[in-house]
């Protein structure tokens, strides 16, 4: 049984380490699907939330022109992915959106 015939990972061949983290890699860039980016357009540094509250939990600011790719469109609100792969709200309000 094969779980990526495409990049020949195969749970019985054994890897070296290498190749298992790119197979990894490339299963989940495979499995994940952007709806489009958001580009910052506020002139200040903007929000980056827990949920898609403005009572929600401030997980860090980005600044302005800072583009993300978007996972989710909710009420008024963007899921993005930040670069390193954690996922966060961001109010469409200081936002552009692009669709893919």
């Amino acid at each position: 049984m094969t779980l990526d015939d495409y990049h020949m990972f195969y749970p019985t061949h054994p890897l070296t380490q290498e190749d298992a983290i790119l197979a990894a890699y490339r299963l989940y860039n495979s499995a994940t699907t952007f709806v489009g980016t958001v580009k910052v357009v506020h002139n200040r540094d903007v929000n980056l939330r827990e949920k898609p509250s403005m009572s929600a939990k401030i997980l860090g600011t980005t600044s302005p022109g800072t583009t993300y790719p978007v996972l989710e469109v909710e009420k008024g609100w963007y899921k993005i992915q930040l670069p390193d792969g954690r996922a966060c709200y961001i109010s469409a309000g200081m936002v552009a959106f692009h669709q893919q």
